[in-house]
């Protein structure tokens, strides 16, 4: 068992193994059913027991499936006390003391030459029931339920016992050795996979499939004594022993409908039925709970070849039941021969025991083997058809003009006709590529959808582009606007436009973003984390702030990103910069939540957010996210402390200048260069100079003028960088829009695996927020509206529908006929008169009534 073998691996911390365990503690709880304390007290006490009882005692025992150690104790006496020899001596576990009966009716070898000498002292074996030597009571020839009438002998007088060996039979002795490995197949693996409820002689049972077993193998007890064959089968088990089984016909229902299937009866199976490869294709429509939607690769192998003879199998009609022939009268056993004992198949439980769990009734399950393609429709399954729709379809008219006249004016192709059908015959496909010329047959009008269907949607096609898609059809038709028809299609099938490919969607082209110029008067937000390495303080996740026209950031460290901790902490960074007009940030829930847009309504802050999935319009953020987590990740390594040294690591940001802007975020919030590691080396190895004392007044004007020329010099350079990222942004861009009430595809940027489609929808466009920015809504939902950029869709191609022509004359040329009037058809009176008003309206009501009716005569 899993949870009693568990080590800890190496490693891994004691904390890491102590889950492991829970984990499959509450697994082995769960597949055992054990929900209460008495369950897990029981189930303790059988693990306990059956790891000291002898290994035929315990397998014995664990068929019967006990639920309580009294009941598992009560058995494992029984089998003890049925197998005791005379004088005291017991059998060898798991093994009949005396053979099997020597007469069979099989082909196989005779017991009798071969097998082991009955004991000599059956004398002293006295029977309990009536007092007489030379055998038990349940052997005893009195019991009733032994006499038999003549001509109907017991089954077991004529077969070996139910799983008995047969070790000194070889293999080429029988016609005909099976094989089965119940023991493989009660494997926990295939236990959970192979299982599913069957139904046998009209009665629910579980059945466990063995790939590996030629045979199908059911328990005794579920066959009456009247479905018993007088003949037997040798099975090969694990380990290269061969039982000799009974043999039984018995109707058998696995979910392609009931069967009349002959099967061999062993009593040790891990399941009621044994299900084996005889029965061919198990597709089953039947399923229970134990049963998971797992797959394996044999079962997807068999699935695809079917049968072994290639056909499919489905559910037929039983066929009537042939009469048995009789069976041949056999010699009774002699009142005072010897039968190995047999254990009690349902022995009375004494402690008390957990009711059996009802059948859980069938459910539909579907079949996982994909149909054939089905062939044309039946309007154009005869070549008479055909042949009509040729000489009359006006879209060939051309075609049929051009037969037997030769090659066409470019020499490329000519039209013949051979027993009412049009072939082209192609001589050469361009002047580059040189190709076999072919023999096209022309196709009318009518099939040409279901031909592009089959050429492109069928598991066979494979979904193919347009090009493989017309050379597929080009093998062996011909159309008018064959090209333009197989385009046209391909471009509008729904699987492909979902699935889709590299370059469907071109980017649209940059929008650069707004140059602020005053600091602090637009800032953007984010989230880093969580990070794998928590700092001495608990703190995962950091929030940076962003400032638009300085670059300047900050960062805080966050225990958790919960609203009321991201709101504190801005606030936080508010009071040292100042309120700003405006914050950009993502949508997530810290930054939507009511109490953050509260606040943001109580500062007088502006909230914007950038659209899903499309981090490029929080880009400076973003960018400064990056740069923050690699020095993080450079610096981790020596300090694990990361927190500690948050604020050295902002200011190695801040010192150096940006690319975009030509100055430090320090030199344009302050207006001057801040003093760091480097320049207090340079003042210790030059001194302290001597200040000139400026009076405030100058400072201050000074700074105003200084600041008012870095702004012009920031927003000059930012133009400049904004011009280079669009140039090299737009190499590959395309202009694209989408109107009010087109239908779009929403791309997925999070697929769970590569086979998932990367398109949803369609979606139908609502409303237009901006250049490149679009609200849309699910066609099967229209109450959820959705915010994308114009990056995030593409649009969906409907194909069109065909729609058939009805043909009815003009109405001018129709003849006026009276209509005569049919018999029990009341004419309604119309017009304001015949208003009944009800009774219950006074005088004053009616007259206001009488005079909406009269405003309104049209509608009533």
């Amino acid at each position: 068992m899993k949870f009693r073998n568990s080590r800890r691996p190496s490693g891994a911390t004691h904390v890491e193994w102590a889950h492991r365990l829970q984990r499959d503690l509450r697994t082995w709880l769960s597949g055992s059913q054990a929900e209460t304390v008495t369950e897990i007290t029981q189930l303790l006490l059988l693990e306990q027991f059956f790891e000291h009882t002898p290994s035929a005692i315990r397998e014995w025992v664990r068929d019967k499936k006990p639920h309580t150690v009294q009941q598992a104790a009560t058995w494992a006496d029984e089998y003890t006390d049925t197998r005791k020899l005379p004088g005291g001596e017991r059998t060898p576990a798991g093994r009949p003391a005396l053979p099997a009966p020597t007469t069979s009716t099989t082909s196989g070898p005779s017991a009798s030459s071969t097998g082991p000498s009955r004991p000599t002292n059956m004398a002293t074996v006295r029977c309990y029931g009536c007092n007489q030597e030379g055998h038990y009571k349940q052997h005893c020839p009195n019991r009733p339920e032994l006499t038999r009438p003549a001509g109907r002998p017991s089954p077991a007088a004529h077969c070996c016992d139910a799983g008995a060996p047969w070790p000194e039979a070889p293999e080429e002795w029988w016609e005909q050795l099976h094989e089965a490995d119940p023991v493989q197949a009660a494997a926990d693996d295939n236990r959970r996979h192979h299982r599913q409820a069957v139904w046998i002689n009209g009665r629910p049972a579980e059945g466990l499939r063995d790939s590996g077993a030629t045979i199908t193998l059911v328990r005794p007890h579920l066959v009456p004594p009247s479905d018993r064959l007088q003949s037997t089968v040798a099975v090969r088990v694990a380990g290269g022993k061969v039982l000799r089984l009974e043999t039984a016909r018995v109707h058998l229902d696995w979910g392609n409908g009931e069967k009349e299937v002959r099967v061999g009866l062993l009593r040790q199976l891990p399941a009621e039925v044994l299900l084996g490869n005889d029965l061919g294709q198990l597709i089953s429509a039947y399923s229970t709970d134990a049963a998971t939607p797992v797959t394996t690769r044999q079962q997807s192998q068999r699935h695809g070849r079917g049968t072994p003879n290639g056909t499919q199998v489905r559910s037929q009609p039983k066929p009537p039941r042939p009469p048995k022939p009789p069976k041949p009268p056999r010699p009774s056993r002699p009142p005072n021969s010897y039968r190995p004992p047999r254990p009690s198949r349902h022995p009375k439980p004494l402690g008390p025991s957990r009711p059996p769990r009802p059948p859980s009734p069938p459910t539909p399950r579907r079949d996982p083997i994909p149909s054939l393609p089905p062939v044309l429709p039946s309007p154009w399954s005869t070549p008479e058809t055909l042949r009509h729709q040729t000489q009359t379809d006006p879209t060939l008219q051309g075609y049929r003009d051009r037969a037997g006249q030769g090659l066409d004016g470019q020499g490329k192709d000519k039209v013949e006709w051979e027993d009412g059908l049009l072939y082209r015959y192609t001589v050469r496909e361009g002047a580059k590529k040189k190709q076999i010329p072919q023999k096209q047959l022309v196709v009318p009008q009518g099939p040409r959808q279901e031909l592009l269907r089959l050429a492109h949607d069928i598991p066979l096609s494979g979904h193919l582009g347009q090009t493989k898609t017309r050379h597929r059809l080009a093998r062996a038709f011909y159309w008018p606007r064959l090209s333009n028809d197989t385009r046209d299609y391909c471009r509008t099938c729904p699987v492909c436009q979902k699935a889709g490919k590299a370059g469907d969607h071109p980017k649209a082209p940059l929008r650069p973003m707004p140059i602020i110029q005053e600091p602090f008067s637009r800032v953007a937000v984010d989230i880093v984390g969580p990070l794998p390495r928590p700092s001495a303080t608990g703190k995962r996740y950091i929030l940076t702030v962003v400032d638009y026209a300085t670059r300047y950031p900050e960062a805080v460290a966050l225990a958790n990103i919960q609203a009321d901790t991201v709101a504190d902490a801005l606030l936080r960074v508010f009071t040292r910069v100042g309120f700003p007009r405006e914050i950009l940030s993502d949508q997530g829930t810290q930054f939507t939540a009511e109490l953050t847009q509260q606040l943001w309504r109580l500062c007088g802050v502006k909230a914007l957010h950038s659209a899903p999935y499309h981090p490029q319009t929080n880009g400076l953020c973003e960018r400064f996210n990056g740069t923050l987590k690699q020095l993080i990740r450079a610096f981790v390594h020596e300090n694990r402390d990361w927190e500690k040294y948050l604020p050295h690591l902002l200011f190695a940001y801040r010192e150096v200048p940006q690319e975009s802007t030509g100055y430090s975020p320090f030199e344009l919030l302050y207006g001057r260069r801040v003093r760091g590691p480097l320049d207090l080396v340079r003042a210790q190895w030059e001194g302290a100079p001597e200040e000139d004392g400026v009076p405030v007044v100058e400072y201050v004007l000074k700074l105003r003028e200084r600041l008012a020329d870095l702004q012009g010099f920031v927003q000059e350079n930012m133009e400049t960088a904004q011009a280079q990222q669009k140039a090299w942004y737009d190499r590959a861009a395309c202009s694209r829009s989408f109107c009010v009430g087109q239908k779009v595809l929403v791309l997925k940027p999070q697929r769970q695996n590569k086979l998932q489609a990367a398109w949803q929808g369609p979606y139908k466009v609502v409303t237009q927020l901006g250049d490149t920015t679009y609200v849309v809504v699910s066609c099967a939902d229209t109450r959820i509206q959705r915010t994308f950029h114009v990056n995030m869709l593409k649009a969906f191609h409907e194909r069109p529908e065909t729609v058939d022509a009805i043909c009815a004359p003009a109405a001018e040329e129709m003849e006026p006929f009276p209509l005569e009037e049919l018999p029990g058809v009341a004419k309604q009176p119309s017009g304001v008169d015949q208003v009944q008003l009800g009774e219950e309206l006074g005088p004053e009501k009616q007259a206001q009534a009488r005079q909406l009716l009269l405003a309104y005569p049209g509608v009533f």
